[in-house]
């Protein structure tokens, strides 16, 4: 038997949060594709997504709430549910902001950025689809480290973009309005990496 109960509530609930990640993540990379084009749709659709995983989460931890025995550590499902719930919010914030700014034209390095997300969401919504099937923990930690990278590569990309926008941009309203973007997108990846350790956790409490 799994982690999680086969017919689990919870279970099946993060399975919902899953799908809602996933869709983030194509909409990530139709920014990178095509910004500033189609930025109004692109900015609307991330806002759904984000309340239907607002609604998601809310009900994981209504049902964690009331259920007398969770499939796994309560604290850890709370947990799990918010961090992954903080990975959309940052991600919509961030292209939301694109088009509440008045951008017009990208920069380096939003492309790479959506598409960074777009990976760590892939590899976040892996492990949590292996959770369960205790079996699989070594996958998941496969998972866990390239998270791990991941979120390394958005500490480079904020890095150099910071260092760019002093050194080249003189509009200091650029820099405030670039240097909140860009944030946001690191603030994601961090909290898709938090997320992995807490699914780490996870599995090493129950093997």
């Amino acid at each position: 038997m799994g982690l999680f109960k086969p017919k689990s509530n919870i279970f099946k609930r993060f399975e919902d949060l899953n799908s809602v990640l996933l869709e983030v993540g194509r909409e990530l990379t139709l920014v990178a594709g095509s910004f500033p084009h189609e930025i109004q749709q692109r900015a609307t659709r991330m806002h759904q997504l984000e309340n239907t995983a607002d609604d998601i989460t809310h009900s994981i931890i209504d049902e964690i709430n009331k259920t007398f025995v969770t499939p796994l550590d309560r604290e850890d499902l709370h947990r799990l549910a918010v961090r992954l719930d903080d990975v959309i919010d940052y991600a919509e914030n961030a292209v939301s902001n694109l088009l509440v700014y008045g951008i017009r034209k990208s920069r380096y390095p939003l492309p790479e950025f959506c598409i960074t997300l777009n990976k760590a969401i892939i590899e976040v919504v892996k492990c949590v689809s292996l959770l369960k099937s205790p079996r699989e923990h070594d996958a998941a930690s496969r998972h866990h480290v390239e998270i791990n990278t991941l979120e390394a590569t958005g500490d480079e990309l904020l890095k150099n973009a910071l260092r760019d926008l002093f050194e080249n941009e003189t509009d200091v309203k650029e820099i405030i309005k670039w240097k909140d973007i860009f944030q946001s997108f690191e603030d994601s990846l961090d909290r898709a990496e938090d997320a992995a350790d807490v699914i780490e956790g996870i599995t090493i409490k129950n093997r």
